[in-house]
């Protein structure tokens, strides 16, 4: 096996939790923000073997051991790292790269794949700054963000062009087939030159947990354009399940603020970053998945879901509250009011009545008792015992989970 890529090691880690795997070895026990156990690698009477969520990281203030995931097998398992970088990669469902003659051909594709973002990235936004982009700014600053924030986040503008990106970038050395395989270009059924996808679009990068850009948002610019948004496809790069945008962003303020504020689109957190909510991270729309969430605890195990504040929202909410339910976590959610989500609500009504609605944020599991409370009359025995096993389904996955027993005598204190 040839050396493997930084970001193949950091998508191994970012799919394992690290408290999960230590898990499966020895018993762990919670002691504040921190887990703590007898020392696997040494003989002692009192625990000095901690294991860190937020950093993904394990230390032994006995015998000194440390490291992450990869460092923890190996000394577990008596493996070298090669063994236990192949036995992790499988439990995480990654594929090592391959190697030709001595060379890793997989990963000399990712980079140049690197490089077709980042050139794309450097296009669209000297684009947004030419007299082309002059409706991408004015779409910008219409929706909250100024001049100042257009280079924190990298916007950008694709010009109503069919070949520019292509010639472009063809120019640079990409080929045809590099571009395809990201979607910026779309192939045409009569044999012709391949025709640019993203035109006319405000162009938001979507980023890895590195910082590096991966894929591509694209807003229509016109009422009559269609979809109204267009994203990258997933490809080696870009596995929409398991970004958060903008995460590299968020990684300090979630852990000087304390907590992790979730949120469905990358607009909602784009408009709480401008906002003063650095610590909020988006899954762009889809449901949360493990991955996402096991990157989320990372930063932080305290959780606001600001979902949308309708019936889809509200399901949505509660479709993430298991997932981490599954990881030993009980998230709050903020209320929001029907049809709004956080970018219209801080836009329209301020940072001081949604930093309100953030200290007023309720555990999930009392909000959905509540909730329940409403869709059934519990005087009645038949009505209370479907409210009963609506309940009992939805903490089934905090069955076997390390939070359980205390956050249940907690929440009954509460109740």
């Amino acid at each position: 096996m040839g050396r493997v890529a930084p970001d193949i090691l950091e998508e191994i880690k970012d799919r394992i939790d690290i408290v999960q795997l230590i898990s499966q070895y020895i018993p762990l026990k919670r002691a504040g923000r921190n887990f703590k156990a007898l020392c696997p690698f040494h003989g002692e009477k009192t625990p000095s073997f901690t294991v860190s969520p937020e950093k993904q990281f394990f230390h032994c203030f006995g015998c000194g051991a440390s490291g992450d995931i990869f460092q923890f097998v190996m000394k577990m398992e008596n493996l070298t790292f090669p063994e236990a970088l192949e036995k992790l990669a499988q439990q995480a469902g990654v594929e090592l790269p391959r190697v030709y003659d001595g060379v890793d051909g997989d990963r000399d594709a990712r980079e140049r794949l690197y490089r077709l973002h980042e050139e794309a990235a450097r296009y669209f936004n000297q684009a947004l700054l030419s007299p082309a982009g002059e409706k991408a700014r004015e779409v910008a600053q219409a929706r909250g963000i100024p001049p100042s924030a257009w280079e924190e986040f990298r916007l950008g503008y694709a010009p109503d062009s069919w070949d520019k990106l292509r010639d472009l970038l063809k120019a640079k050395g990409f080929s045809k087939e590099e571009m395809i395989s990201v979607g910026f270009l779309g192939e045409r059924e009569d044999g012709r030159e391949p025709y640019v996808k993203f035109r006319h679009r405000l162009m938001i990068p979507i980023w890895d947990t590195r910082g590096r850009v991966v894929a591509f948002g694209g807003r229509a610019l016109d009422p009559d354009q269609e979809p109204k948004y267009l994203n990258s496809p997933e490809h080696p790069l870009f596995k929409k399940g398991e970004i958060l945008y903008p995460y590299h962003l968020a990684r300090k303020a979630a852990a000087d603020m304390g907590y992790v504020l979730l949120v469905e689109g990358y607009m909602d957190a784009i408009t709480c970053h401008l906002k003063g909510f650095s610590n909020a991270l988006a899954a762009m729309g889809t449901a949360l998945t493990p991955s996402q969430a096991r990157k989320v605890l990372r930063l932080s195990r305290e959780v606001i879901l600001a979902y949308d504040g309708d019936d889809a929202g509200k399901k949505a909410a509660l479709r993430a509250a298991s997932v981490f339910f599954q990881l030993g976590v009980v998230p709050r959610v903020l209320l929001l009011p029907p049809g709004e989500d956080p970018d219209s609500f801080l836009r329209r009504e301020g940072v001081e009545a949604f930093t309100s609605l953030v200290g007023k944020a309720e555990d999930v599991v009392l909000w959905h008792m509540e909730e329940l409370e409403k869709a059934y009359s519990l005087s009645h025995p038949r009505e209370r015992a479907r409210w009963v096993k609506e309940m009992v389904s939805f903490l089934s996955p905090l069955r076997g989970s390390l939070e359980l027993e205390s956050y249940l005598v907690e929440v009954s204190s509460r109740s």
